[in-house]
């Protein structure tokens, strides 16, 4: 709980007044709890901020995870709308922190994190959807396995365009179909050739 509190403060106060106004002192003040009790899980406001986008990308993965595995089974397109649906419910839960974490701030406390911290790209371009484009669409493994990340970074673009950048005014389920209508309007392309 403690932990919890103080990256809850922590990104209550970068999105109030970014990073030159985060100090352990401010942190453990926002918290209600004492400084050195801070200093007994952190050392640093940059090993706070590190561990703040850790979690906040293990929940992105972690949704992302929970959608394949649902959509297990399902076709080709049924899977990609269900991780579709929870990369953007997952960016539109905190655009402005998703921002700052992995623009602004991308740099702070970065060699502090013993993970990379980063989505895990193998969510969309694993040997499971390569197969399913094999199947489904006919293409080549070397085409499966492009066709993959393309669709990936096509899907991470358009809601960072429209969620993180404020670029494109849509609801949620709009937003879905959107990137659904591009995803598959290149898959079907690249198919056709």
């Amino acid at each position: 709980m403690t932990v919890d509190a103080l990256l809850e403060s922590t990104a209550m106060i970068l999105k109030e007044s970014g990073f030159d106004a985060l100090s352990c002192n401010a942190i453990a003040e926002r918290a209600g709890i004492s400084i050195g009790s801070l200093y007994q899980y952190f050392a640093s406001k940059e090993a706070i901020v590190a561990e703040l986008r850790r979690r906040h990308f293990h929940e992105v993965n972690h949704a992302l995870q929970t959608a394949l595995r649902e959509a297990r089974g399902q076709s080709f397109v049924e899977q990609l709308r269900a991780v579709v649906a929870a990369n953007v419910r997952s960016h539109a839960a905190d655009p402005e922190l998703h921002y700052l974490l992995t623009e602004r701030y991308r740099d702070v406390g970065f060699d502090l994190d013993a993970v990379e911290p980063k989505s895990d790209p193998t969510l969309l371009y694993s040997d499971a959807v390569t197969e399913s484009l094999i199947r489904e669409y006919s293409y080549a493994r070397d085409t499966a396995e492009n066709a993959a990340v393309v669709v990936f970074t096509l899907v991470e673009s358009l809601t960072h365009m429209a969620l993180v950048y404020n670029q494109v005014t849509l609801d949620e389920p709009a937003l879905i179909d959107e990137i659904m209508i591009a995803a598959l309007g290149y898959l079907e392309k690249r198919a056709a050739h």
